[in-house]
């Protein structure tokens, strides 16, 4: 009886400790703008239990957004993530660059991020 108790505590215990990462039943919704201007096409990263901008700048999943700067990451399990988003607009050399910190806290669900790149501190 001991070690049914034992490997239900162990098992549950296994179990309540998954890391963050794809595999879940949410999903993180992005929308890049620029001074309330919708930035289409732009590349947007997203880094798995980290609540910062990565020192090693390493992602864990790169996509593009739409024509209207809208993105999703899903399915997501329960923890932190970091949005990063970098913008070049094709008249210029300048290089726009954002992020926010995201935390699911639920099992299911969505969650909305919107990064404005026009901001004094984007990240």
């Amino acid at each position: 009886m001991k070690q049914i108790l034992v490997l239900t505590l162990l098992f549950a215990g296994l179990t309540s400790c998954v890391k963050p990462g794809s595999g879940g039943k949410a999903q993180i919704n992005v929308h890049v703008i620029y001074d309330n201007v919708n930035l289409p096409y732009n590349l947007v990263k997203i880094k798995y239990g980290a609540n910062g901008l990565p020192q090693d700048g390493s992602y864990d999943d790169v996509d593009t957004s739409d024509y209207a700067g809208r993105n999703s990451f899903s399915p997501l399990r329960r923890g932190d993530y970091y949005i990063y988003v970098e913008y070049s607009p094709d008249t210029s050399n300048e290089t726009y660059v954002g992020g926010a910190h995201v935390k699911i806290t639920n099992r299911r669900g969505e969650q909305h991020v919107v990064i404005d790149l026009a901001e004094d501190d984007p990240l």
